[in-house]
């Protein structure tokens, strides 16, 4: 299986991994979610009478497509490329006044 350095971004803070391209979305947020635990504890924090108990629907990154310069939201893994950087985006990190797009 071929491997690839990736990087999760959450605010300033930058760390990397190295991943199988025969990964799933969901084990994608699991890694990013052993690499930054904390975020669990700020999205239960951030939900208001939402019921809903997949941490997974609520994480979604940004990447940056290489050719066109685009971001966009992550929704397949073979969008993937090496040193790539994956950026969680959320309001509760977002200085106020910003708008979080993506």
């Amino acid at each position: 299986m071929e491997k690839i350095p990736l990087y999760f971004r959450v605010g300033e803070r930058l760390k990397r991994v190295t991943i199988s391209l025969s990964i799933s979305l969901n084990d994608l947020k699991d890694i990013f979610i052993s690499k930054f635990p904390e975020i669990i504890t700020l999205l239960k924090q951030a939900e208001t009478n939402q019921q809903s108990s997949d941490i997974h629907s609520k994480i979604s990154f940004c990447l940056l497509d290489k050719d066109s310069q685009v971001q966009f939201e992550l929704e397949n893994i073979n969008d993937l490329y090496p040193n790539a950087i994956l950026e969680y985006r959320h309001k509760i990190f977002e200085k106020p006044h910003t708008p979080v797009l993506c």
